[in-house]
């Protein structure tokens, strides 16, 4: 099945669930800025030798929807648009600072067991788990000066990232219709086919539930 149709499925289904307004549910839609990193063997991605290898920025988006199971326990599921990658800074053969970057877009699902507590006039929320996310696109902006890098490399990304999260948000009043939230998340298996590369990506988020 083409990959735009299976991403166009998934949205419908997860909008459909979302909305079906079922007692006990919470909708929410949201927001992220990110840093994004490749970690790993991630040196042979970039033909240079004299540079370093750093995170850049990247954002996310999407819809959430979550579900209480006991005192103070809820599950939250999302789907996430979200972009992963990295950059590489060196100084080229001109002797002038240059960049390289890789940028991986996917589309998300988290899934993600969570608890609330009181702080005050507000709320906290710790929240964990894991997700799987289907490649996108991917695109390289290489340097006039790559010094012949194997483009080959790059276009052996695998098409899934399996990857585990960990969240902490806080509500902006006792009614908890706006969160904001840190989230970091890692890959746990290697998203390239032939080196041990995993994305590594952290931030904020700001929620709204309905």
């Amino acid at each position: 099945m083409n990959m735009k149709i299976q991403v166009v499925l998934c949205l419908t289904l997860f909008i459909s669930t979302v909305f079906a307004q079922k007692k006990g549910f919470e909708a929410g839609i949201f927001f992220g800025l990110n840093g994004i990193h490749i970690e790993g063997d991630n040196e042979v991605l970039y033909n240079s030798s004299n540079g370093t290898i750093w995170g850049t920025g990247g954002i996310s988006a999407g819809l959430s929807v979550k579900r209480g199971f006991a005192r103070n326990l809820y599950w939250s599921f999302d789907l996430r648009y979200i972009r992963k990658g990295s950059i590489y800074e060196f100084t080229n053969v001109q002797g002038v600072r240059d960049f390289e970057s890789i940028k991986l877009d996917y589309a998300e699902l988290p899934v993600l067991i969570g608890y609330k507590t009181n702080i005050g006039k507000r709320y906290l929320y710790i929240e964990m788990g894991a997700a799987v996310a289907k490649l996108l696109n991917s695109e390289k902006l290489v340097s006039d000066y790559s010094y012949g890098q194997d483009i080959s490399l790059f276009n052996q990304f695998k098409d899934y990232d399996y990857s585990m999260i960990g969240a902490l948000k806080i509500s902006a009043n006792r009614k908890e219709k706006t969160l904001f939230g840190l989230r970091v998340a890692r890959s746990f298996l290697s998203i390239h086919e032939i080196y041990k590369l995993y994305n590594f990506d952290y931030g904020i988020d700001l929620s709204y539930y309905f």
